[in-house]
């Protein structure tokens, strides 16, 4: 994985990636804190359990995302990346029957 949710007591305050690690030279990040170094989670960030996977891929790649947190009420589900659900979707069509 490339990205990781950071939370305090449940809730989610923001995500911390590879690309937030690289940005940080090597003698800052012994020094740096995770909430320093994170994305906050801004309301393009957030898709809940009922969205498309077309319209998550939609988001994902206007707002140059790699992943989404998946959440109800605030409440942390999940979360899902774009590799993810292209494969999903490659699957998805692999295994689907041919019409006759």
């Amino acid at each position: 994985y490339r990205g990781f949710p950071v939370t305090t007591d449940g809730v989610v305050l923001g995500l911390i990636s590879l690309s937030n690690l690289k940005e940080v030279s090597e003698e800052e990040r012994a020094e740096k804190k995770v909430g320093e170094i994170m994305a906050p989670v801004g309301r393009e960030m957030i898709i809940g359990p009922e969205t498309r996977v077309e319209k998550a891929l939609r988001r994902m790649s206007e707002g140059r995302l790699g992943r989404l947190l998946v959440m109800r009420d605030d409440r942390f589900l999940g979360m899902v990346t774009q590799s993810g659900l292209l494969r999903y979707l490659e699957i998805k069509r692999a295994l689907k029957t041919p019409q006759a």
